[in-house]
């Protein structure tokens, strides 16, 4: 183009600055009015492309702004969407019903929103059969990374163990069976309680070997048929993850998982703690020890479907299949109608459960996760459950816009400072 306008004989009688000015001047004036507009339209692509590839990721339209691999950040619950007059209500009803809560998490949009804990923030608590839903997430990492077939893999073969002859149908039990505790051994864990001494999950810690233990209980039935709560089920779960993860990398199942998992989510060795048996392998039923800041991280990537930071920890067709609904519980709706693969359904989501109130709530509709540590008695240990569906649930579902009342939010950080006071 300047070559052009050098050419122009007007040029030759006019300064060549003169020329450029004057051509220049329209379309200054016409990029003027049209920059907004292009500025708009960039923006809302951007945003709209930022918000599908956050509906891909999580299953709803949520826009992460970081990741709480080094640490989790706070805002108020109203700059979330959430009412603290609700939470604060939540604590209210704690406090009246006397609840022996050590810690309670709240986390929405990946900010935390509530925090309350009566010890330090850095301290690990017993997760009990939390551990449970971890140790699901572990078999899943182990599908995708090819050491295990599929859910559908015999359990007996896999372990180098010949079925007793006197009870083929153990040949048939499958991982899934195992998963969604529907394996058929012969294991009255709740129907003695855990006061009994001969509670069969006290005779396989007291036993030299607690997978051997586990595999030679009878069969009381035909896998696949029936909920029978066995947290055998989910030792035998850990070994399998063992086994196969020795023979393929030359990692135990507790190096498999700090590698696989807990490493990815910024979670070191040194902020957990897990039991193992004589043989060395982790306690895939309990047995893991955790800080509440990062049980929320379980959490949250639950809520991400498996994506953290880029990377895929978790398939997302796992994170899936494995928190929908496999079997009926048959607890008359206690604890939930449903079970997954080592989680429970609710209506507003899916939680793991340890004895005595130790929680992770997963509530993908309300982009939250809830955690709870506690030392509840067997009449209230399903009180968090209650909890969130009357409290928390409500405080994130609401009407118009959100009045930001700083009288209401000293309330809520009052009651915090007590909780933690007490």
């Amino acid at each position: 183009m300047l070559k052009l306008l050098l050419n122009n004989t007007d040029i030759k009688h006019k300064g060549l600055s003169e020329v450029m000015i004057a051509m220049l001047n329209p379309i200054k004036t016409v990029l003027a009015s049209f920059f907004p507009f292009l500025v708009f339209c960039l923006a809302s692509v951007t945003n709209n492309a930022l918000a599908q590839e956050s509906t891909n990721n999580t299953g709803f339209n949520q826009q992460i702004e970081y990741w709480p691999t080094n640490g989790w950040r706070s805002s108020t619950p109203e700059q979330q969407g959430m009412s603290s007059a609700g939470l604060s209500q939540l604590f209210t009803q704690i406090q009246r019903r006397k609840l022996d809560i050590y810690s309670l998490l709240v986390v929405r949009n990946g900010y935390i929103v509530v925090e309350a804990n009566k010890g330090e923030i850095d301290n690990t608590y017993p997760i009990y059969s939390s551990t449970k839903s971890i140790t699901s997430a572990l078999v899943g990492i182990a599908i995708d990374k090819g050491l295990i077939r599929s859910v559908e893999q015999r359990v007996y073969p896999l372990l180098s163990v010949s079925p007793d002859k006197i009870q083929e149908q153990k040949s048939v039990l499958q991982i899934k069976h195992l998963l969604n505790m529907s394996c058929a051994l012969q294991w009255p864990e709740i129907a003695l309680g855990y006061a009994a001494p001969n509670n069969p999950i006290f005779q396989m810690m007291r036993s030299n070997n607690w997978v051997d233990y586990a595999l030679q209980k009878s069969m009381s039935t035909v896998p696949g048929k029936e909920f029978n709560y066995n947290s055998g089920c989910s030792h035998l779960l850990s070994a399998i993850i063992d086994k196969t993860s020795r023979r393929s990398t030359g990692l135990s199942a507790e190096e498999f998982a700090q590698a696989q998992l807990f490493s990815p989510l910024g979670i070191s060795k040194r902020q957990y703690n897990w039991r193992r048996d004589p043989q060395g392998i982790v306690y895939g039923g309990s047995g893991l020890s955790m800080r509440p800041r990062d049980m929320a991280k379980i959490g949250q990537l639950f809520l991400t479907k498996g994506h953290w930071q880029g990377k895929q920890i978790i398939a997302r067709s796992w994170v899936e299949q494995s928190t929908k609904e496999k079997i009926s519980l048959p607890w008359q709706g206690m604890v939930a109608e449903h079970y997954a693969y080592q989680w429970y359904v609710q209506p507003f989501g899916f939680n793991s459960l340890g004895y005595k109130g130790q929680y992770i709530f997963v509530l993908p509709a309300l982009n939250i996760v809830v955690v709870v540590t506690a030392n509840l008695d067997q009449q209230q240990f399903v009180a968090p459950i209650q909890l969130v569906k009357d409290f928390v649930v409500p405080a994130a579902i609401l009407e118009g816009k959100l009045v930001h009342k700083l009288q209401v939010q000293r309330q809520l950080t009052r009651q915090l400072k007590h909780f933690s006071d007490h």
